[in-house]
């Protein structure tokens, strides 16, 4: 590979300079710099298989292939072969093999060096039915700001590349501004974080209401505890024995018919319709009302029971019925407005116009529980907390309850308040996880930012590709705001639509055979449109990208994970492996050649 020019002596009249840069090429091209290079290589390579094993392919990338040290260690191996083979000119025939394999090693190299600092690494999922254009560059993460109803292409994005391990205390980075005045501040990143996020009073900028319960056996033991949040409709858990609802409402008139329902028995075969107008209520019976338009209160309102439904079409069933279609005349206005309300769920708000000053609880014997263990919990307009109990045919009022206090069900289970926030805010906070060895399946990245749009800041942690925490909305002066956490969108050059996901189960239903994706690839500026089967041992080259089945999910098993690779140094390394291949074989042939010259030859007689 090398010489280690030893035996060579410096040419006559190069004086100090010439002397020194030819001492620096024959030390350059010496047999003793490539078994020193070679040594440290070899250590470096074997050290970093196993750190690989311990942190994974992002650890090394990040520290090893793609640092600065590593490239010039590889460059100065790179600069020695070279030397060794341009100090041997003129080359000769006898030496074809010698400068073949030296050339292949070279390109090999560049090849491998290729590979490490432009190779993309990535994946794509998509769900049945679904096309996507766009891959997920998984080694480069992204932020994206959303000002409005700005689409995903409209946000202002900032690239983000952290790096393999969390970041030390006081580390920050600064994107500065976008076009659009949004400004970007990491203040703290985790490679790895739990989720240590809580609810807290927040009277200046509130999400919801909330309320913290434990729940008591008959015997009085703390069998679970939880947070019940004030949702869009009623939030409803079901925890075997017990039932809990929590809802709030803005109208005071409605904690009376909280607490007071229609009797069970008064209800009739339709129902009873509580209407709330004006800080009043006023009670209608469906039966006796269904079709006309009542007159409600002295404010001009009148409501028309244009019609009953036992259950919505299937097609259409996204809450269970039954339920009452009304039209809704406000003073002074002869066209109505179309309202329907659900006896399941009255606190759903179904008021598609913005404009009635008016609620609804439509009350039926449906929606009461049958079983007797149901607490239902309301928080009224001046931040109050209620409750009642079923009792199969009705509800039992325990009115006014604060922390400490408990609610008793008829099947003796008991619910304690522990903790009523009126105006709660989600908190959100992340504990930082030091990856323990060969320690898999950890949590994503997690980063504390500061936004900044037109002045005004704020500061919000999100997790990477993590549902309901990838995402935070934000409040910016006057401004509505977003910002998503995720990896880096590359674009990919053409469509890719999966048609179908098929999972195989080994026999008896234990672990997975094998999965593929069946896929449908249309490129309209090549005029291409094939369908290809992505399997576990057969994945899909197409242009630079390379296809192959990772992974799947969904609720159904409808969704697939590909994971995509483009590496940019194939052809050189392919090359380059050739080559030394070539090379070699001409030095056995040259080799073997000369050995038999050398065996046919005699000394002269004499």
């Amino acid at each position: 590979m090398a010489s280690d020019g030893s035996q060579q002596n410096p040419p006559i009249g190069l004086g100090p300079v010439g002397s020194f840069f030819l001492g620096l090429y024959r030390f350059l091209a010496s047999l003793r710099l490539a078994v020193f290079l070679l040594v440290v290589l070899s250590a470096v390579l074997a050290a970093t298989t196993v750190f690989e094993s311990g942190y994974g392919s992002e650890f090394v990338l990040w520290y090893v292939y793609r640092s600065t040290w590593f490239i010039g260690l590889e460059t100065l191996l790179a600069v020695n072969i070279l030397a060794a083979t341009v100090i041997r000119f003129p080359w000769g025939w006898r030496r074809l093999g010698f400068v073949v394999t030296h050339a292949g090693l070279l390109i090999l190299m560049a090849g491998a060096m290729q590979t490490y600092i432009m190779g993309i690494e990535g994946n794509l999922v998509i769900g049945e039915g679904r096309t996507d254009d766009r891959m997920n560059a998984t080694m480069d993460s992204q932020f994206a700001v959303f000002l409005g109803g700005e689409t995903a292409d409209e946000a202002a994005k900032f690239n983000f590349q952290p790096g393999p391990v969390a970041w030390k205390e006081g580390r920050t980075h600064d994107f500065g501004g976008s076009k659009k005045d949004v400004g970007l501040k990491v203040l703290k990143f985790y490679r790895h974080a739990r989720f240590s996020g809580s609810w807290g009073q927040d009277e200046k900028d509130p999400q919801t209401s909330v309320v913290q319960v434990s729940l008591l056996s008959p015997g009085g033991q703390v069998v679970g505890a939880d947070w019940l949040v004030a949702k869009r409709d009623t939030d409803q858990r079901d925890y075997g024995p017990l039932q809990l609802h929590f809802a709030r409402t803005s109208v005071a008139s409605i904690r009376e018919d909280f607490l007071s329902p229609p009797p069970y028995d008064a209800m009739g075969e339709k129902g009873v319709l509580s209407v709330h107008f004006n800080g009043k209520m006023e009670r209608i019976s469906v039966d006796e009302n269904l079709g006309k338009t009542v007159a409600v209160g002295e404010g001009g309102l009148r409501v028309e029971l244009s019609s009953f439904l036992p259950e919505l079409p299937e097609e259409q069933r996204s809450v269970p019925g039954p339920l009452l279609v009304l039209h809704v005349f406000l003073p002074d206005e002869d066209e109505p407005i179309q309202h329907a309300v659900f006896a399941v769920a009255p606190f759903l708000d179904m008021d598609r116009s913005g404009r009635l000053p008016v609620e609804f609880w439509y009350h039926h014997r449906a929606a009461v529980p049958s079983a007797a263990r149901s607490v239902e919990l309301l928080q009224t307009s001046d931040g109050a907390l209620y409750a009642r109990a079923a009792t199969g045919t009705g509800y039992h009022p325990h009115g006014r309850v604060s922390a400490g206090d408990r609610v008793v069900s008829a099947t003796g289970y008991q619910v304690e308040v522990i903790e009523h926030l009126p105006l709660a805010r989600f908190k959100i906070d992340f504990e930082k996880i030091e990856p323990k060895w060969k320690e898999k399946n950890l949590p994503d990245a997690a980063a504390l930012v500061e936004v900044t749009v037109d002045g005004e800041s704020q500061e919000v942690w999100l997790q990477r590709n993590t549902p309901e925490l990838n995402y935070q909305p934000l409040r910016l002066g006057d401004k509505n705001a977003g910002i998503l956490f995720g990896y880096r969108k590359r674009p990919l050059g053409f469509d890719m639509k999966l048609l179908d996901f098929e999972r195989k189960r080994n026999p008896g239903g234990e672990g997975d055979a094998s999965y593929s994706s069946k896929v449908q690839l249309i490129d309209e500026d090549e005029n291409v449109d094939m369908e290809y089967t992505i399997s576990m041992n057969r994945p899909l080259t197409y242009g630079k990208y390379t296809f192959y089945q990772h992974s799947f999910g969904g609720n159904e098993d409808d969704i697939s994970t590909l994971n995509i690779a483009y590496d940019p140094g194939l052809f050189l390394k392919s090359s380059g492996s050739l080559l030394m291949c070539v090379g070699i074989f001409i030095m056995y042939y040259i080799r073997k050649h000369r050995l038999k010259k050398d065996k046919g030859w005699a000394p002269p007689a004499g």
